[in-house]
């Protein structure tokens, strides 16, 4: 008889030990769940909140003035990339005699000047992403790409800068990138492209062609 009650117990014991077991491997598993849901759920919301190239609205911005070979390093990245491509227009327009033009912009570039400019015709706001190419003058940026990134806000915005020159880079990449950081921009991406800096093949790129091509691919 009492061999029988202490065989009872043991078995009681046993099952409530062993229901007790299954309880916290439950409770564990759904610990384990939760905590995974809660730290996947904000990594995945973050993810489908960052913007891609693909899904980036792209402006393609430049001035150019005497040989045009920012506009062609433009034309190449909108032929590719896509977006809006828009030229900075001055309002005031530059002498269309050389010698004059050369002169005034080496005064302007020298003394920080930023001449007024067109309306773009388009809203920044609308844009993710806005590539901006300038050329070289007197080891700066022009004029007119100063003032633009001087005068416009670019949080929220990625800014990639390109420069041409004839082997006088000057500062121009770092310049743009302090001043569009400046007004809230990521700057990523930056390029320059030299060209020949004998005034009658002032058009030939000595930058090899596909380093041009590598770096607008990685724009896509």
């Amino acid at each position: 008889m009492v061999g029988t009650r202490i065989r009872g117990t043991i078995w009681a014991t046993a099952i409530v030990i062993a229901v007790v077991i299954y309880l916290f491997e439950l409770l564990m598993k759904i610990l384990a769940i939760l905590l995974c849901a809660f730290i996947t759920f904000p990594v995945v919301a973050q993810n489908s909140n960052q913007k891609t190239s693909e899904n980036m609205k792209t402006l393609i911005v430049y001035f150019s003035f005497t040989a045009g070979n920012t506009k062609r390093i433009a034309e190449k990245v909108h032929a590719v990339v896509g977006g809006d491509l828009i030229r900075l227009e001055t309002v005031k327009p530059y002498p269309k005699n050389y010698a004059q033009a050369v002169s005034q912009g080496e005064d302007e570039a020298k003394r920080g000047y930023k001449p007024e400019l067109k309306p773009l015709g388009v809203e920044l706001s609308n844009y993710d992403r806005i590539i901006i190419g300038t050329p070289t003058w007197w080891y700066r940026m022009s004029p007119a790409v100063l003032s633009f990134l001087s005068n416009n806000d670019f949080i929220g915005k990625t800014v990639i800068p390109f420069m041409t020159n004839a082997g006088w880079p000057g500062s121009v990449l770092k310049d743009m990138t302090a001043l569009a950081e400046k007004h809230g921009a990521k700057v990523e991406n930056g390029h320059e492209f030299r060209f020949n800096s004998n005034e009658k093949q002032y058009d030939q790129m000595e930058t090899p062609e596909e380093e041009l091509t590598e770096w607008i691919d990685s724009l896509k």
